[in-house]
């Protein structure tokens, strides 16, 4: 079980004349795609709240980076227990 504030983190390297998802990409694919439900989001869609199917925890996924193509690396932060005050950052 993830502890408050764990978190997993897309980086991004160059390969020629693309960009590689590296770090914890695959990790947070396969959390996004069968572990997490997406509870809400902000406006924008660049904060979004989920909560793990099996531990009942709270993760946001934000995109830091944001002003990068396609909204920069990803990432996914362990909000623990209780998201009843969740706000996301504007």
């Amino acid at each position: 079980m993830a502890k408050l504030g764990d978190e997993l983190r897309d980086r991004w390297e160059a390969d020629d004349a693309r960009m590689l998802a590296c770090g914890d990409a695959t990790t947070i694919d396969d959390m996004l795609e069968h572990k997490l439900e997406k509870q809400k989001a902000d406006e924008s869609g660049w904060y979004v709240l989920y909560r793990h199917r099996d531990t009942g925890q709270f993760w946001e996924l934000t995109y830091p980076k944001s002003h990068m193509h396609g909204g920069g690396p990803r990432l996914l932060r362990c909000l623990g227990d209780d998201a009843s005050d969740w706000r996301p950052l504007t």
